[in-house]
């Protein structure tokens, strides 16, 4: 209505409101509900009055204890809270303190967890920077920053058990701030030389050499292995060792003593042939070939014996740079090659045997037939020394009838 009006409405009620006199008194209330002033109509306003104020009064009450569950709530809500954040406060400190101190005796003692970390091996993780990371004099820089590295989280991990254990809120955003800053700066130096160390990777390179035999043309070949004088001669690599633990170093030279043997049966019936086939990384290929041409593996031919040594060594300098051996020997069809003393100590291939890797060969011998190695008196030598017996008998009669003829 008061739109149809046109707006005419609201400026009606305005002068009502200020003309018509406000209702102060009961009768006054009474009337201006359009209801008789009487005895009746008067109780029934002041039984209204006492209804809504009692209804209030409930609702207030009804309120306040609301209120007063909420809080207890809320006493019992940081009560559970303050017990949690106190264990977790011991769990950080103590568990911050635990890991320090197994740390401190990773870095600077020599318990044998790390296993290529030993005395007898490479003494200590400030040596192990030293023939791995590029640079002459490297290790205490990177060890410091690997010290820092490693500590300033868990010493913040037991900084902020202590604060939550004991309560404790004083500010200390200056030591926080300290401790970003050193722990980045860490960081990027160690991140400055684990680059140039990748970089040493860069170029791979692989030389063959023969090996010339005393008496390449003998029927049977003898394979032994040196004396292990670093590491020792009951290693069997497949067995018990791994390669981290058969790296050693001295004030020269770094030993390794996992070099592969490979033996390999071909067609043709010449003679044996020996090759020593050494690889390296480095920064550049001429790098990577000096890093070669230094490093050291005899191997000794005498007779129709052949002796490889049990480990490879290079200088120091030249660090770790995945050096490696391995010796590839040719046997000819109908030949034989018989595995010597310690045979067993070094990585070894037979091609074409049943169980190729981890077979123990020492004392064995092995026949070359059809580019596969049988065992001396197997079924298939056999026959084949039959056929060879066959073959020859055979070529020796041609000539006698040809005479004839």
């Amino acid at each position: 209505m008061l739109f149809i009006l046109a707006g005419t409405g609201v400026l009606l009620y305005i002068i009502l409101w200020l003309v018509v006199p406000e209702a102060k008194t009961t009768s006054d209330k009474i009337e201006m509900k359009g209801g008789a002033v009487n005895v009746d109509s008067i109780k029934e306003h002041v039984s209204n009055i006492k209804q809504t104020i009692t209804e209030k009064g409930k609702s207030a009450n009804v309120s306040e204890k609301v209120r007063g569950v909420v809080g207890k709530g809320v006493v019992v809500g940081l009560s559970v809270f303050q017990a949690v954040s106190k264990v977790f406060g011991v769990g950080f400190t103590i568990g911050g303190i635990f890991m320090f101190v197994f740390l401190m005796i990773i870095l600077f003692g020599n318990t044998g967890i790390i296993p290529f970390l030993g005395p007898d091996r490479i003494d200590g993780i400030p040596m192990l920077i030293d023939i791995v990371y590029p640079g002459a004099e490297p290790s205490s820089l990177i060890f410091i920053s690997l010290i820092l590295v490693l500590t300033i989280p868990i010493i913040a991990l037991v900084t902020l058990g202590v604060r939550i254990l004991f309560n404790y809120r004083q500010n200390i955003k200056i030591v926080a701030w300290t401790f970003a800053i050193t722990w980045s700066v860490a960081v990027g130096i160690l991140f400055i030389y684990s680059t140039q160390f990748a970089s040493n990777f860069k170029s791979d390179k692989e030389i063959r050499y023969s090996v010339p035999l005393e008496n390449a043309g003998a029927d049977e070949l003898i394979i032994s292995v040196l004396e292990d004088d670093q590491f020792s001669n009951h290693v069997d690599p497949y067995d018990d060792w791994g390669a981290s633990e058969l790296v050693k170093v001295d004030e020269e030279f770094i030993y390794f003593g996992l070099p592969r043997l490979k033996v390999i049966a071909v067609q043709d019936t010449g003679e044996f042939r020996v090759s020593i086939i050494k690889e390296s990384h480095g920064a550049t290929t001429r790098e990577a070939i000096n890093n070669i041409e230094r490093i050291e593996y005899p191997i000794i031919s005498k007779g129709n014996q052949l002796f490889i040594s049990p480990y490879l060594k290079m200088p120091k300098e030249d660090k770790l740079r995945a050096q490696y051996v391995r010796v590839e020997i040719l046997v000819p069809r109908g030949k034989m090659v018989k595995f010597g003393k310690n045979i067993d100590r070094v990585l070894r291939h037979l091609n074409s045997e049943p169980i190729p890797y981890a077979s123990k060969y020492e004392g064995t011998e092995w026949v070359s037939i059809r580019s596969s190695f049988y065992p001396k008196g197997s079924d298939d030598h056999l026959i084949y020394e039959t056929i060879v017996d066959i073959s020859e008998e055979l070529s020796e009669e041609e000539p006698d009838e040809q005479e004839e003829d």
